[in-house]
């Protein structure tokens, strides 16, 4: 350990401070987490890339650090994350000078996946795009599956589906097996109003780079647009008849759950299911 002299003003009395130099080099020596141990972290993992006839979907999430997050990243985590990444993965930064070919290559389509990244994922409209196909695939169940019950078939399924819709605030979805009848009323209705946003590109899309003029591209456009409209609709009956089937088959056993006020009513299952 050292020391440093300082000179008291009033006495003129030369005072010894001791002086911790090794916590001093220890701070110096602090090693900044380097761009190897980055691309290592979950949060820059990569899914393969997604084709859908001649359009590729590489992994936009995984490009700018949020391969965790994915779909439930905020608008201000991309923001946030293009600027500090599109910072640390510079080329100027991360070696680019002293790297042979293939090195240089690695590192300049490492950051432009990033500027890519941010283009699509700021952009409302190709997010929505590039979430549809980014999402797993899930089943879509039309009866309750063998050694299981209504809920255990169905609620997972509407729990999923509810990533999707354009109803503000939601859907009501009910958990509970022993649920009163107004509960089961609340949740049939609301999903009755489901209507996805989800985009559906078509395997057999027209490449709009191949076009031979802006008509050419447009009338491509139209024919893209009138594939993903019709395999939508196929994706939309398969909701709904989702949707009528587990209905159906709630209300085929909600009677038990009815009170007696409604029995004397003559509210039954299968009348409230048609009106």
């Amino acid at each position: 350990m050292m020391t440093r002299t300082t000179r008291s003003t009033k006495d003129d009395i030369v005072l010894e401070k001791p002086s911790n130099d090794d916590d001093e080099e220890e701070e110096e020596e602090e090693e900044e987490e380097t761009v190897e141990d980055l691309m290592k972290s979950a949060a820059f993992q990569k899914k393969k890339t997604i084709k859908k006839g001649s359009k590729e979907y590489p992994d936009h999430y995984g490009a700018i650090g949020l391969a965790v997050e994915r779909y439930l990243a905020t608008t201000e985590q991309i923001k946030e994350n293009f600027q500090e990444y599109s910072m640390k993965l510079h080329p100027d930064k991360c070696g680019i000078a002293g790297a042979d070919e293939e090195g240089k290559e690695a590192i300049e389509q490492r950051y432009k996946a990033v500027a890519i990244a941010y283009e699509v994922l700021s952009d409302d409209k190709r997010r929505r795009e590039y979430d549809s196909v980014d999402a797993p695939k899930h089943d879509l169940p039309t009866s309750v599956k063998a050694g299981k019950t209504w809920f255990t078939t169905f609620i997972p399924a509407f729990q999923k589906l509810e990533r999707w819709s354009e109803v503000k605030g939601g859907h009501v979805i009910c958990e509970d097996e022993d649920a009163p009848y107004e509960d089961v009323k609340k949740m049939y209705v609301s999903w009755t109003k489901f209507k996805s946003w989800r985009e559906f590109p078509h395997d057999q899309e027209n490449d709009l780079e191949s076009a031979n003029d802006r008509y050419h591209k447009r009338q491509m456009q139209k024919e893209n647009e009138t594939k993903r409209k019709e395999k939508k609709k196929k994706v939309s009956s398969r909701v709904a008849f989702t949707i009528d089937g587990s209905t159906s088959g709630l209300f085929n056993n909600v009677n038990t759950n009815l009170t007696k006020k409604e029995r004397a009513a003559g509210i039954t299952s299968h009348h409230y299911h048609h009106h």
